[in-house]
């Protein structure tokens, strides 16, 4: 009842396609901006958190700052160290740990070394044949930048312990308005190989009647991650997931059991990471994540509601002390 309720949100929310996301799309929060020059140099690094004013229990209000909500291409979801094309982790982007107030590329894995250059790479070879003034700068400053050489690059040491927590996106100086997750020409190349890739998974995927759309549709074989749960894996957990043998029946493997098609898995998956993301849609009491929402277009009424209901004072100082 939970996926289906997911699913129904997601579209009844997007009835009028206003807010709908693309499947090759994903919503990522995001904090700066990283505005590059032609040559790829870093000229500032722009905090595009929003104002907002929210009311206290004691009736007063304070200013707190949410990052924005940007659409990326799809984020990978495999484990360990992979990369997403127009990155927005830290670590991958400038393969520097924070620590005490001091940036260094070293660790004892080197995750840092080996997730930057899992970037790079990536990246680089998605980029080389896009002409646009972004494109190029952001190949440059991937070409440029030697995390060695930067721990203490001061557009980084003005981040602080912003840093680690925070995610990034990219733009050209002079130009805020046209960030290079908009650029048109990256969003077609990248719609293009994902179309590719999903037709392949489609074709290959059992064909069963899924429970939630009621509809033959291909069946996912495996559910994206959900990021934001308190006390969940840091790389995201999935709500429908077979990962061990024991599991299994009738012959059929992973979450081929669930029979949930791979349109309603997007649509599930989609709303929860969006819902968690948002404070007005969730909140945090010790260890559990409770989201809630409704069928309206505009439900901030009713989760302002629900939240005070749901809330006493010990409740608000520790969220207030989580985040």
């Amino acid at each position: 009842m939970l996926i289906k309720a997911l699913c129904d949100y997601y579209d009844y929310t997007d009835s009028k396609g206003e807010n709908q996301t693309k499947d090759h799309l994903t919503e990522q929060n995001v904090h700066y901006m990283i505005m590059l020059t032609d040559d790829g140099e870093i000229s500032e690094i722009v905090d595009i958190r929003e104002e907002k004013e929210i009311m206290q229990k004691n009736k007063k209000t304070k200013i707190v700052l949410n990052p924005v909500i940007a659409k990326l291409p799809k984020r990978t979801q495999k484990s360990g160290i992979d990369v997403n094309i127009v990155e927005h982790r830290p670590l991958y982007i400038f393969g520097l740990n924070y620590d005490k107030g001091v940036f260094t590329p070293n660790d004892r894995t080197e995750k840092a070394k080996k997730s930057h250059l899992c970037f790079s790479e990536a990246n680089l070879d998605f980029f080389s044949d896009l002409k646009s003034d972004i494109a190029k700068a952001y190949c440059l400053f991937i070409q440029n930048w030697e995390p060695e050489e930067q721990c203490e690059n001061p557009f980084l040491l003005e981040l602080g312990k912003n840093y680690s927590n925070s995610y990034f996106t990219f733009g050209l100086s002079g130009h805020p308005e046209s960030p290079l997750h908009m650029n048109t020409e990256l969003l077609d190349k990248f719609q293009k190989k994902y179309e590719v890739k999903a037709k392949e998974e489609n074709d290959t995927a059992d064909m069963l009647m899924c429970p939630i759309e009621g509809q033959l549709l291909p069946t996912a074989r495996i559910h994206n991650k959900i990021s934001g749960f308190r006390g969940g894996n840091s790389t995201g957990c999935v709500l429908v997931g077979f990962k061990e043998s024991a599991f299994e029946s009738y012959g059929k493997t992973q979450a081929f059991n669930s029979g949930i098609s791979i349109t309603a898995m997007n649509k599930y998956t989609s709303t929860l990471n969006k819902l968690i993301s948002d404070k007005r849609h969730r909140i945090f009491l010790d260890d559990m994540t409770v989201v809630f929402f409704a069928m309206s277009n505009n439900d901030e009424n009713e989760c302002d509601i629900f939240s005070y209901l749901m809330t006493g004072d010990q409740v608000d100082k520790l969220n207030n002390n989580l985040e």
